[in-house]
């Protein structure tokens, strides 16, 4: 049993120790938008400053590079997760002027990075359950006197028990 545990420890250990266990995910993302051409094509220039602006905003893409040539985006870096990367590419298919998304971005595999959305979400649940405490006591209180009452007249006062009478 001790071995197994040495042996299941040493392989957590060398996985976190290495850094990152990086996926990427690539593959070209064809948007549904149509293709300006001439004088009506957004410019490459605007569209790279308009991604960037969005992803300035939002937390989880701060290690994401962005370029684009002739309407197609191409982005690399790092993101948390697949759902990042989903997020990502729904994010610039919604830009004017994008024509394709090339992204080639990879799952960051740290373990603190991915473990901190997750601590996160357990902070707020919990400051939530604390934020509600009182109303859980009040519920808790209420169904304790239903739940006394019931049994009283049940058992004690003997309203529903049957006495035999002869007629």
């Amino acid at each position: 049993m001790r071995k197994v545990l040495g042996v299941t420890a040493a392989a957590v250990l060398s996985f976190t120790a290495s850094g990152s266990l990086a996926q990427s995910a690539d593959g070209t993302v064809q948007t549904d938008g149509q293709i300006e051409v001439g004088a009506e094509a957004v410019r490459d220039s605007e569209i790279l400053n308009r991604i960037e602006k969005l992803l300035a905003q939002i937390d989880g893409f701060a290690a994401v590079d962005v370029s684009v040539s002739e309407g197609v985006v191409r982005i690399t870096g790092q993101v948390i997760d697949n759902a990042a990367q989903d997020r990502l590419n729904q994010i610039i298919n919604r830009v004017e002027g994008v024509v394709a998304i090339e992204n080639e971005t990879e799952i960051s595999g740290t373990l603190e990075e991915r473990l901190a959305p997750a601590m996160e979400r357990i902070a707020a649940r919990t400051r939530n359950l604390l934020a509600n405490g009182p109303i859980f006591l009040v519920a808790l209180t209420a169904f304790l006197v239903v739940a006394a009452g019931g049994w009283l007249l049940t058992t004690r006062i003997g309203i529903w028990t049957r006495r035999n009478r002869p007629i």
